[in-house]
């Protein structure tokens, strides 16, 4: 496993002496919150970038009281309709959702499927089945994408709302009387969250004032 770097974050109230494999950088640092680490991922697993983020995940569980996990690899939160091309108020769309939410995962599974051996309580899945199937579907022969750069499709920006809404969604119905928060994302999401925290936008967004830092191991 490559070398780790080591990190002192008393001033977010974590004690210990935090040893990380990716680069941090603090986004907000205020007194009394939450604190969120962004971990990006690369599916390609450039640079390792997977195995060093389980490993940073492991750390912060242990040394950092982190609670949850919200991880783009699998389904989570509200459902958005294909049909109306926003959240869905159905009742019987909300149940068939329901449903399908816990079979749905991308071709990207490892962060999820290797911390869930010991952690499986902390993982939940903050991605929106209804946006991936639009995206997919634009991409398609004869649609608005057809071989084009697929992250420029605006619900991208869409989806990186949707995972911190359905984290803090998530971190509300637990009752948690503290603790900390991962999102587990790729980098182009985290980069949206970033600068909706340098607008001043993020609380809005997210329901939920907190802290952030960025963690990021493909690139050292």
């Amino acid at each position: 496993m490559p070398q780790f770097k080591e990190y002192k974050l008393q001033n977010f109230g974590i004690e210990p002496m935090l040893e990380l494999r990716g680069s941090l950088r603090i986004l907000r640092n205020e007194i009394g919150l939450p604190l969120v680490f962004l971990i990006d991922e690369n599916h390609d697993n450039s640079n390792n970038c997977i195995d060093k983020n389980i490993e940073d995940a492991k750390e912060l569980i242990v040394n950092a009281e982190v609670v949850l996990i919200g991880v783009e690899s699998l389904a989570g939160g509200k459902e958005w309709s294909i049909d109306d091309e926003d959240y869905c108020n159905n009742d019987f769309n909300g149940k068939f959702y329901k449903l399908q939410e816990s079979n749905w995962k991308n071709n990207c599974t490892k962060f999820a499927d290797e911390l869930s051996i010991k952690h499986k309580s902390k993982i939940f899945g903050v991605e929106s089945m209804g946006m991936m199937e639009k995206i997919e579907i634009d991409a398609l022969e004869g649609n608005p994408y057809f071989q084009r750069d697929i992250s420029t499709h605006p619900l991208n920006k869409v989806r990186s709302k949707h995972f911190i809404q359905t984290l803090f969604e998530h971190y509300n119905l637990l009752q948690t009387a503290g603790g900390n928060l991962i999102l587990n994302c790729g980098r182009n999401h985290n980069t949206d969250i970033e600068e909706w925290i340098e607008s001043g936008e993020i609380d809005a967004i997210a329901g939920y004032r907190a802290n952030y830092l960025r963690l990021n191991s493909i690139v050292n």
